[in-house]
């Protein structure tokens, strides 16, 4: 899998110029491990149906929906944030179709021409999260607290490791788990494999580095006051946790060691650019922005997912959709940030004064601050300005991008949105809430509540 700096910045204004793009695989959870849902290869509408399959079990959520309201807070309406096991999110590599059932336990391989089934493997627990495909092998974690290797052409066992020391059993969702499941995914890079085992703080959680082609250990760490929910993401340097609806937690690549946890509104929906990281959904449907390498949050968007090119970070809402010019979009924040930190340093200069509050210097600072509070005031019309499109949208559960084609999940149904300009182009009725979309080889595959899986290609496709 190549790293995220080679995936994001490389190659996107190629794709954005041409049409004739070569298929693509899609091997991981939002295709990448910066979780960028956005593939290369161009999908164009209008499609028609290649297959569908029908899972046996409609998959069984570790967490139910969110409550009516956060009293204490006064929030109606509170958005679900841990969601990352509602539908079986798929992927798709060397011609075939993976995923993991909540359900049964099993991880399944389909065909992905035909959505027939080529083989499964158990495990002792239910699978999550999606798995990873790597050189021919496959990734996944499990509630039985450990995480598996296999064949992908085969489902045949290559490793299996527990970084937990015993294998203490609990009740959980009406099945015996271990004390320590494996509720993130296995993120595979530069040769390792990584992931947690834990969810109960007070019990300590393992954070773990495996070499991908043998399960050996690259290192091993015990940490505290974290519950790894949902799917890993890396940087050049980090490695960041998602908490369901905590906030995530930022470790070190090399050794394990925690360095700090961020702020913000929680949710385990996140995204890595090469700039940003972006998750949430929150209590409300935002998504907070943080220096992908610093601890300082930049903006929030209003939204419950997000894809990011070079160029555009297209956003939706439980009603509509957005196109934002990133660059300039990304300067004004860094500009406000600025404005932002030299307000606070004239405000601590006033204070330092004291009493002398009506000498030169006293003068200069009062002045200063003025104008920067006037600059800071024309920053939200600027950000407005960014605003490329917005578009009326009632597709709020997904949204991935292919080539120049937005697509988005809703209720019973699923859309392509031209990314030019968000004009709805195409859509098509499934069974079931689309949770999930993945875009690989000539295919569109959308995941729903229901435990079905879709798969669409190009009306003219034999």
């Amino acid at each position: 899998m190549k790293p995220w700096s080679c995936i994001l910045i490389g190659t996107f204004a190629a794709v954005l110029m041409t049409t004739a793009v070569q298929a693509e695989d899609w091997p991981t959870y939002r295709k990448d491990n910066a979780r960028s849902g956005v593939s290369h290869e161009e999908l164009k509408p209008p499609f028609k149906q290649a297959w569908e399959y029908q899972s046996n079990h409609a998959p069984r959520p570790a967490w139910p929906g969110p409550a009516r309201r956060d009293g204490w807070h006064k929030v109606d309406n509170l958005k679900a944030r841990v969601i990352f096991d509602w539908a079986y999110h798929v992927i798709s590599a060397d011609g075939k179709v993976f995923y993991g059932s909540s359900a049964d336990d099993k991880v399944y391989c389909l065909d992905a021409a035909s959505g027939n089934e080529l083989w499964t493997f158990f495990t002792d627990g239910p699978i999550r999260l999606a798995p990873t495909y790597d050189d021919g092998k496959l990734y996944l974690g499990s509630d039985d607290g450990c995480a598996y290797c296999l064949n992908a052409n085969t489902g045949e066992l290559i490793w299996k490791d527990k970084p937990s020391e015993t294998d203490y059993r609990v009740s959980g969702n009406d099945r015996m788990i271990s004390l320590w499941p494996v509720r993130t995914s296995v993120l595979v890079d530069d040769g390792k494999a990584y992931f947690c085992a834990g969810l109960f703080p007070l019990e300590g959680v393992y954070i773990t580095a495996r070499d991908a082609q043998t399960g050996d250990e690259v290192w091993n760490k015990k940490v505290e006051n974290i519950p790894p929910q949902g799917y890993l993401l890396a940087s050049q340097s980090k490695l960041y946790v998602p908490t369901g609806r905590g906030t995530p937690a930022v470790f070190d690549r090399s050794n394990g060691d925690y360095l700090y946890s961020l702020g913000g509104s929680g949710g385990s929906f996140a995204l890595l650019t090469g700039d940003m990281l972006v998750y949430g959904p929150g209590k409300t449907g935002e998504l907070d922005a943080f220096a992908a390498e610093q601890r300082d949050q930049l903006a929030t968007f209003s939204g419950n997912q997000m894809v990011v090119t070079p160029d555009l970070t297209i956003l939706h809402t439980d009603t509509e959709m957005s196109a934002i010019d990133r660059k300039r979009h990304s300067q004004i924040l860094m500009k406000q940030k600025e404005l932002d930190d030299k307000k606070k340093d004239l405000s601590r200069k006033l204070k330092d004064l004291g009493k002398d509050l009506n000498g030169q210097e006293a003068t200069t600072i009062k002045s200063e601050l003025e104008t920067v509070l006037a600059q800071l005031n024309d920053i939200p019309q600027q950000l407005e300005s960014c605003i490329l499109w917005k578009k009326e949208c009632n597709y709020p559960y997904s949204l991935i991008m292919a080539g120049n084609t937005l697509f988005a999940g809703g209720s019973g149904r699923v859309a392509a949105f031209s990314a030019k300009d968000g004009e709805e182009v195409w859509s098509q009725d499934v069974n079931g809430r689309a949770l999930e979309l993945a875009a690989a080889n000539g295919k569109l595959l959308v995941s729903t509540d229901e435990g079905m899986i879709y798969a669409f290609e190009n009306a003219d496709a034999k």
